[in-house]
C-alpha cells in the first residue's frame, strides 16, 4: 500500500513511485536492519512487511507537527527528516536528522499520545509506515518483538538526554557572583 503526498511521484501511466533509480531495500530487507525490529524472525518481519503501508513525502513538507495526533512510526527507506521542537524562548531545537534505515514517532506508536517534536522532511522521503495496530498484531504473536522496541526507545531516550545535556548553558538554580562595579550598580 503506497499514500502519496505528491502527484509528482506518478508516472504519466499513474504509476506510483516510478524510477529509473536503483531499486530500494524491500520492505523486510529494511525492518530487518532496524535495531527496533532486527531479533524479529524471518517469519515475523514478513508478517509485518506484509501489513504496513509506504509514505511517499516531497522534500520541505512538515509531516506533523509537535501535539498533533501521533499513533505510527516511520521508518525511512530514502531521504532525510529533521526532528525539532521550539523551546520556551523560540528557539529551534534539533533532536535528530534521520536517513536511511532509521525510525522516527516511536513515542507516539508506544504511549498514544501526541507527537513530541515536529518532523520535517528535507530530502524527498520513501517511509515504511508502522502503526499501533501493526505492533499490536505482531506483539501477540512475538512477545520479544515488544522488548527489542522497548530497547530501541530507551536508547532513543538516553540520545535525547544526552544531546539537551549539552545544550545547557548554566544552571539557574545557582546564583552568579556579581561582578560589576559600584558605579555599575547604581
Amino acid at each position: 500500500r503506497v499514500r502519496s503526498s505528491s502527484a509528482r511521484d506518478r508516472d504519466p501511466d499513474g504509476i506510483v513511485g516510478a524510477s529509473e533509480e536503483a531499486p530500494l531495500p524491500t520492505a523486510v530487507e529494511i525492518l530487518a536492519e532496524v535495531p527496533l525490529f532486527h531479533h524479529l524472525s524471518d517469519a515475523d518481519c514478513e508478517r509485518l512487511a506484509a501489513r504496513i503501508d509506504v509514505e511517499r513525502v516531497a522534500a520541505g513538507t512538515r509531516m506533523f507537527a509537535h501535539g498533533d495526533p501521533g499513533g505510527s512510526l516511520y521508518v525511512i527507506r530514502a531521504g532525510v527528516v529533521e526532528l525539532f521542537f521550539k523551546n520556551d524562548t523560540g528557539e529551534r531545537i534539533v533532536l535528530e536528522t534521520v536517513g536511511p534505515g532509521q525510525f522516527f514517532g516511536e513515542i507516539s506508536l508506544l504511549d498514544g499520545g501526541a507527537r513530541t517534536t515536529a518532523a520535517v522532511v528535507t530530502e524527498d522521503l520513501e517511509a515504511l509506515v508502522v502503526d499501533r495496530g501493526d505492533l499490536e498484531d505482531l506483539f501477540a504473536v512475538s512477545p520479544a518483538a515488544a522488548m527489542s522496541l522497548l530497547a530501541a526507545a530507551g536508547e532513543r531516550l538516553r540520545n535525547t538526554v544526552r544531546l539537551l545535556r549539552h545544550t545547557a548553558s548554566r544552571n539557574p538554580n545557582v546564583e552568579t557572583e556579581d561582578k560589576r562595579t559600584t558605579v555599575m550598580r547604581v
